[in-house]
């Protein structure tokens, strides 16, 4: 789901956060593993700052430096994407 839904290689991206190209995606969200999570219900949502722009926020359309992970409980993948929740 996420690299169809947002990584720039995917043609399923409008009206989408998009990854920048060739960003290491699999990377990011192996480093937010040890982020601190906000729980709200039955997932863990993460925001995570990179340091760097690795993509576009869809709600401000500008570059963005933060990304969002949400994962279930059990640390099930759910999504990620650049930008706050």
């Amino acid at each position: 789901h996420v690299l169809e839904g947002h990584s720039a290689a995917s043609a399923l991206t409008a009206g989408k956060s998009v990854f920048n190209a060739g960003e290491d995606i699999k990377g990011l969200i192996q480093a937010a593993e040890s982020a601190p999570a906000k729980s709200a219900g039955n997932v863990l949502i993460r925001t995570v700052d990179a340091g760097r722009a690795i993509g576009v926020d869809r709600n401000t359309g500008q570059l963005t430096s933060v990304y969002t992970v949400i994962t279930k409980n059990t640390g099930e993948l759910i999504t990620a994407y650049p930008g706050r929740p």
